[in-house]
């Protein structure tokens, strides 16, 4: 083991790697790190679009059945909602 460590450290020394590998972890600590932030990022707009899903159906039921009661008719005869954008 120590024989193969003798061999090993003056190679890497001599190609430079003591100025390669910090750079190399911290270049792949960066990705990571970007990695999961993009992946919170991308949680916080889901959780973003589904409040407004789940406001614009509140309203929308609201709105059907204050309808249904002013105008008595079926549920079925309800137009249909536009889509949400």
């Amino acid at each position: 083991m120590t024989e193969a460590l003798q061999t090993i450290i003056p190679l890497a020394t001599a190609l430079g790697l003591g100025t390669i590998l910090p750079k190399l972890v911290q270049w792949i600590i960066d990705k990571i790190t970007r990695r999961d932030e993009e992946e919170r990022n991308a949680w916080r707009q889901r959780d973003i679009e589904a409040q407004l899903r789940r406001e614009y159906e509140e309203v929308l039921h609201e709105t059907r059945l204050q309808w249904h009661r002013e105008t008595g008719k079926e549920f079925g005869d309800m137009p249909m909602p536009p889509a949400p954008k």
